[in-house]
């Protein structure tokens, strides 16, 4: 049976942040962690209507399910005639609790309690801080953890991907935009809307808000960190 897409519009991540300090970095991922960001992903209903055993077929086999359609970003119009990648950028920089580039580890995926979606965390290191917190700085750990992924259970490939889903290979480089969630008792962010995107020898893979492909990480910050200067940001909601 061909897997359609489900038309839902989410992505999303969250990310726990650990000094650089730490004697053993980020540990394994924790059952009370895992039941943590279950609720978060819960509460914005990105979730199967059914068990992923009873889901569709991938070409290959596995059981699962893909999501497309995102929804627009949050706006902020800017004065009649400015272009459209300033738009994006200024987006970008004023709506992002974080930007960071960060380098990836290593990742683990695990099948809901509801056996209806898969969450995977990703360990990776800040390489670099475009904006942050003054808590999260180069250098630290964090862990992100994103709808999505794939399990083998009780011999069965479940998969659920979205179509922009990137794998986050050991030592790939990413730039994150990062949304903040308060109140968990602990440091880490939500993002519904954005994309990460992946750099190559410190240049964009592929076109991202309008940055070309090729574009040099410095161009790509320099150009971030100068829109604050230019344009304020809305207050904090």
């Amino acid at each position: 049976m061909a897997l359609a897409a489900t038309g839902l519009a989410f992505l999303a991540l969250v990310v726990l942040s650990c000094p650089a300090t730490a004697a053993a970095g980020i540990g394994d991922w924790r059952a009370d962690q895992i039941r943590q960001a279950e609720e978060e992903f819960a509460s914005v209903k990105v979730l199967s209507r059914q068990p992923l055993y009873l889901a569709d077929s991938f070409p290959d086999g596995a059981k699962g399910l893909l999501i497309g359609g995102y929804p627009p970003r949050t706006a902020w119009f800017l004065p009649p005639g400015t272009p459209s990648a300033t738009q994006e950028h200024y987006n970008s920089y004023c709506f992002s609790e974080a930007l960071v580039l960060a380098q990836t580890q290593d990742s683990q995926s695990v099948l809901t309690s509801d056996d209806r979606a898969i969450l995977t965390r990703t360990r990776l290191k800040v390489l670099d801080v475009i904006k942050a917190p003054p808590a999260l700085a180069a250098g630290d750990q964090i862990a992100v953890v994103r709808f999505g992924g794939e399990v083998l259970d009780h011999g069965e490939r479940l998969r659920v991907r979205d179509d922009g889903w990137s794998d986050f290979s050991p030592g790939h480089v990413y730039l994150l935009k990062l949304q903040s969630v308060q109140g968990r008792g602990m440091d880490h962010y939500f993002s519904l809307i954005y994309r990460e995107t992946a750099f190559a020898d410190l240049r964009l893979v592929r076109e991202w808000d309008e940055f070309a492909a090729g574009t040099p990480y410095g161009d790509v910050k320099t150009e971030l960190l100068s829109l604050p200067n230019r344009y304020a940001c809305p207050p904090p909601r």
